[in-house]
């Protein structure tokens, strides 16, 4: 059922680590891999099925940046890499939906490459024009930004959670 604009459809399900394992390690990638490219795989024959105009497919998948700068935080700390596909180059078995995103995560997750992506979501923090306008401005922008493009960019966002270690 399409949902109304600004309207969020959660899915959740459990599943067997073990089992889910063995399929990813099998076909070497990672679980976040495997569950990414489902989802483009979903969304993909989505779309087939119900005869749309084809439209780039994207999942938003975070990156712990935890590991890749050695740190211990508790707090969120985490950046979205965006996987897509272009349905209009023809279709595409799981398999090749799975390469595709294993290669893309594994390109976009480098070091310099977040490094270049974090500092361009500084830039507009550290802008001195943007600095100084008042709290109410910047808020009605970033809406009207979302407006534009926000729902337009993704197709879906995937949480990964992934192991959890407290104190």
């Amino acid at each position: 059922t399409k949902l109304p604009r600004h309207f969020v459809n959660i899915t959740s399900g459990t599943m067997s680590f073990k089992q889910v394992h063995e399929i990813t390690a099998a076909k070497g990638v990672t679980i976040t891999e495997f569950f990414a490219a489902l989802l483009l795989d979903v969304h993909c024959k989505k779309q087939l099925r119900e005869n749309k105009k084809l439209k780039e497919v994207s999942v938003q998948v975070p990156i712990d940046l935890r590991k890749i700068y050695n740190s211990s935080t508790l707090r969120n700390f985490t950046i979205c890499l965006r996987v897509k596909v272009d349905p209009n180059l023809g279709e595409y078995s799981f398999d090749e939906l799975l390469r595709q995103v294993s290669l893309q995560l594994r390109l976009a997750n480098d070091e310099k490459k977040l490094n270049a992506m974090i500092t361009a979501n500084m830039g507009l923090e550290r802008n001195p024009v943007l600095k100084f306008l008042p709290l109410a401005l910047k808020d009605l922008g970033v809406g009207v930004s979302f407006l534009i493009t926000g729902e337009q960019t993704t197709t879906s966002l995937l949480s990964n959670v992934g192991l959890i270690r407290l104190p």
